[in-house]
């Protein structure tokens, strides 16, 4: 199972920040997929248990929450607005989040 490929990489990770090189959506596998699905798990909109570098369902539902919260797209498709796919302005919208996740300090009293 691809999971199994990705976990030494999940308990690693220092950013849930994701690589985002090329367009992201059903169907997809990759690296980039998994890092998709491990900030919608640090957003909470996906379970830790979907994070398996296949763009599935569960996925695309998760994205479609983020980008409905994050004022992108609420209605249509993948196909006719862009609702559960990472095209350019979900990327730059999750780019902008990471700059301020990036810029924000963890509070010293949960890091002891």
């Amino acid at each position: 199972m691809l999971a199994a490929l990705f976990l030494p990489a999940f308990a690693a990770a220092q950013s849930p920040c994701p690589t985002l090189d090329r367009s992201l959506e059903f169907g997809m596998y990759g690296t980039d997929v998994w890092q998709l699905q491990v900030y919608l798990i640090s957003q909470g909109d996906l379970e830790a248990k979907w994070a398996t570098g296949r763009f599935g369902p569960w996925t695309q539902d998760a994205l479609s929450r983020w980008q409905c919260s994050h004022g992108i797209v609420c209605t249509g498709t993948p196909e006719t607005t862009g609702l559960g796919r990472v095209g350019p302005k979900t990327k730059a919208a999750i780019m902008k989040e990471c700059v301020v996740l990036a810029e924000t300090p963890y509070h010293k009293s949960f890091a002891q």
